[in-house]
């Protein structure tokens, strides 16, 4: 190869050879300093994309554990209030039960039935003031209510709770205040039976709630467990993508600082070569 001055070809490749090292270097140290491998489009459109759908669905998921417990949250408001009326039932129906006694005159009837009405408006009190984050849950305002327990709008990712609320009050539940004034009266075995049989009705729908919130309770339990191993799945998946080898890219961070310093110091060399046409004239 001749001695030229004008091109200095090995000073061109050591400083393409430096810039390599060198962006190598950085973006060694980019990468160890963020905790990902890629921070840019540029580093791999592909797994950024793929990263990102992942990142929704992992958001999503995380949302709609919220979801499942304020749904759990909600209906064991419902629970804890139809106990109180289920409690207030089994007092109503003892009360009756010693009603039908025949040992007592009207004045005792009249104290037992002054605790019935009490009974039953305590029932109808609880039933309207039940409610969770201003939505009345015992009143007979809401009937269905449905929860997002997914991380898509899909109808496979939405729960419907049903049979759970509806109109809770005694005489929806076939308890009504009119059959106490007539039930209530000495000697009335057979209208204390019947108002006693009304009063196992509203036991039995007040069992029946609690029986279908305890499914739901169950189902929500099972969607949260699943809605856990989706995330962590999920994020096991996006770490694989995003996340940098710490090692590795230490490792690269090394490499591309001995090149760099190995391709600056042969730069001057290259940088020198043409000098030996000097001596030539």
């Amino acid at each position: 190869m001749g001695i030229v001055v004008q091109t200095n070809i090995p000073s061109l490749i050591a400083q393409n050879n430096l810039t390599t090292s060198t962006n190598k270097m950085n973006q060694a140290m980019e990468r160890m300093t963020t905790g990902y491998k890629i921070n840019s489009a540029k580093d791999d459109a592909a797994g950024l994309y793929v990263a990102t759908s992942l990142d929704k669905n992992i958001r999503g998921s995380e949302v709609a554990q919220k979801n499942v417990q304020m749904g759990n949250d909600m209906i064991s408001v419902a629970e804890g209030d139809l106990s109180g009326i289920q409690d207030n039932l089994l007092r109503i129906r003892d009360l009756a039960l010693t009603a039908a006694n025949g040992i007592y005159d009207q004045a005792s009837i009249d104290a037992i039935k002054a605790e019935v009405e009490s009974r039953i408006a305590e029932i109808n009190r609880v039933s309207q003031v039940s409610e969770y984050n201003g939505k009345k849950l015992l009143d007979g305002s809401v009937d269905t209510i449905s929860l997002q327990v997914g991380a898509n709008p899909t109808e496979n990712d939405v729960i419907e709770i049903t049979g759970v609320f509806g109109d809770s009050q005694a005489s929806t539940l076939g308890v009504a205040v009119g059959d106490i004034a007539t039930a209530f009266v000495p000697d009335n075995i057979v209208g204390l039976q019947a108002f006693v049989e009304s009063v196992d009705t509203a036991l039995e729908a007040v069992q029946t709630k609690r029986t279908a919130i305890g499914a739901v309770q169950n189902r929500l339990d099972s969607a949260a467990s699943s809605l856990t191993t989706t995330i962590e799945n999920l994020t096991s998946s996006k770490s694989t993508i995003m996340d940098a080898d710490i090692a590795a890219e230490s490792s690269e961070y090394i490499n591309g600082q001995i090149l760099q310093q190995a391709a600056a110091s042969l730069l001057v060399q290259a940088n020198q070569a043409p000098q030996v046409a000097l001596s030539l004239i």
